[in-house]
């Protein structure tokens, strides 16, 4: 069950930097971070919407799969908030079906495979609704803890084994097959995202989203660190970017934060 209805009315800070990394040829990575126009919300305190993808495919299609994935939650979030809707775990399970089926078509209409991981968080009043596919991931860090909690389960071989107990969770970052996923955006059997509990927000509450390229490459501790010192939202995601590329910036590399102030 989630949380009670809240008016609680928080301002956002966002930031976003992403890269290509140090071995990959283009960035396969989308994004976005934007407040949403709503009939019912002030300016100052617009519905947000932060999402990241990873797209997957060769000859340029995870590029195509991430950016026309992105693109279509941001069409179908601002037709949604035109008419002044209220958000439920059952619509942001629909949109990700409905983003799920323009990436599977256009995948049909090339001839060959493509995907995308898809992570997204659309908040109102202070309820964070969250979406996941793939590996791709959201962390919630509360100023003044020592806890950067993870919000979302990877869809990934890799976890599958940590559940199951065959694998240890730091075993996830050296398995031969940790870039397996088992659900992506682009097969119309596996693109759905979990029912994720929605997250009452408050104050000083910071929402990182991030592809694989970072948290391969930096660990959540020293995510956090990154986040303890960081002065603004913006300065957050360039320093952890710049972090993983010096351990070896292995994968493209995005990260997307929305800070609650």
């Amino acid at each position: 069950m989630g949380p009670s209805p809240t008016t609680t009315k928080l301002h956002f800070e966002l930031g976003h930097a992403t890269h290509t990394g140090l071995l990959r040829a283009q960035n396969e990575d989308s994004f976005c971070a934007l407040f949403i126009d709503s009939a019912q919300n002030s300016a100052r305190h617009k519905p947000v919407l932060v999402a990241v993808a990873d797209g997957m495919g060769g000859e340029e299609a995870g590029e195509v799969a991430s950016s026309m994935a992105v693109r279509r939650l941001v069409d179908q979030m601002g037709r949604h908030f035109a008419a002044a809707p209220v958000l439920s775990a059952a619509w942001i399970k629909a949109i990700v079906t409905d983003v799920n089926a323009v990436v599977a078509a256009e995948a049909a209409k090339r001839g060959h495979v493509m995907g995308t991981t898809l992570v997204f968080a659309v908040v109102q009043n202070g309820i964070a609704h969250l979406a996941n596919v793939g590996d791709s991931r959201i962390y919630r860090w509360r100023t003044g803890t020592n806890e950067l909690l993870r919000v979302v389960k990877d869809h990934s071989l890799v976890q599958l084994l940590v559940d199951e107990g065959i694998i240890d969770d730091t075993d996830r970052y050296s398995h031969p097959r940790r870039n397996y996923v088992t659900r992506s955006l682009g097969d119309p059997n596996t693109g759905l995202s979990d029912e994720n509990p929605a997250l009452t927000l408050q104050s000083g509450d910071w929402l990182l989203l991030c592809s694989d390229g970072l948290w391969e490459m930096v660990r959540d501790d020293a995510i956090l660190t990154v986040l303890r010192s960081a002065q603004s939202a913006q300065a957050a995601c360039d320093a952890l970017v710049e972090m993983a590329n010096a351990n070896g910036g292995e994968d493209n590399i995005t990260v997307v934060i929305a800070r609650a102030k």
